[in-house]
């Protein structure tokens, strides 16, 4: 168990790695596979080596890459077989069976490939809100971690956005948690559109919303934010939904320890501007200590 654990992590490492780095190591397994085939002659067999060698590639490089190390692996067996053959066949049978190799690791290429596929599919649906199609809490805590170690890593700023929609429970009570639903669900279509790529937007349950801005300082993640807002607002007013937003804002220029200390923040600036009559902004950087109120955008 503890050594399957340590292949699971490296071949992991592997994949998170360099192509080349990729490339040298997968290469250099084949080419030791086949060395020590050809150095045991008939004695023993390790031409079943290669299939694993094949399952890394796809898994780590993808099925491109995997047929390249299929067909070096087909031509070491043949090499092999005509340098030590175990048992005398002509040429061309040899050459046959080296095409039937090959396909044999093409395909098994293919079902690992698809295995990773679905596997791939089935981690990112984990990590997505299925009403909304943002990240969930799960998703966002492991994107978000990875965002605040390349800040801390670049000494570069970080802000957050926590949105709450005003007066939802009385869209539930007074139309239905049909159109509640698809309140949230405009939310997030808006969210995931008008925000950056580089940005996170997420779902933290119920009708609570983050946003990430990566690399953005207190000076700029106004005029981020607001392109948000507005299109929020504009959503609102065309379905007569009586939604407003109460949001708190925390910029970082030096990223915290950790998500929870960047949620924090931003939620209890949030609560600040709930007390404060819903409907507005709550900003504060975390540098200069400073906190101002600004009306939201009218929806």
């Amino acid at each position: 168990m503890l050594a399957s654990s340590y292949i699971v992590r490296g071949i992991e490492r592997l994949r998170r790695s360099k192509r080349r780095v990729q490339f040298a190591f997968i290469y250099g397994m084949v080419l030791c596979v086949g060395t020590l085939d050809y150095a045991t002659g008939d004695q023993l067999d390790l031409s079943v080596f290669y299939l694993p060698m094949v399952a890394v590639t796809v898994w780590v490089a993808g099925f491109r890459a995997s047929l390249w190390v299929a067909l070096l692996s087909s031509v070491l067996w043949l090499l092999d077989d005509f340098v030590v053959p175990q048992v005398p066949l002509p040429g061309l049978f040899k050459f046959w069976q080296s095409v039937m190799r090959f396909i044999v690791f093409a395909s098994f290429a293919g079902t690992i490939g698809q295995l990773r596929i679905v596997l791939d599919r089935e981690k990112a649906q984990a990590r997505r809100d299925a009403l909304t199609g943002l990240l969930n809490v799960r998703g966002f805590f492991e994107a978000a971690e990875t965002e605040l170690a390349r800040a801390r890593r670049h000494r570069r700023p970080i802000s957050i956005a926590f949105i709450d929609c005003d007066n939802f429970k009385r869209v539930n009570d007074l139309l239905g948690h049909a159109t509640g639903n698809e309140l949230l669900a405009s939310i997030g279509k808006s969210l995931a559109g008008s925000t950056r790529g580089s940005d996170l937007a997420a779902r933290m349950g119920g009708d609570e919303f983050v946003i990430l801005f990566a690399e953005t300082c207190a000076e700029h993640v106004r005029a981020a934010l607001d392109k948000s807002l507005a299109q929020l607002a504009a959503i609102m007013l065309e379905h007569d939904w009586p939604v407003t937003f109460s949001v708190g804002v925390a910029s970082f220029p030096t990223a915290p320890d950790t998500v929870d200390e960047l949620i924090r923040a931003a939620d209890d600036l949030m609560y600040e501007a709930k007390r404060s009559g819903k409907n507005s902004i709550q900003e504060l950087d975390i540098g200069a200590q400073a906190a101002d109120v600004t009306p939201a955008l009218a929806c």
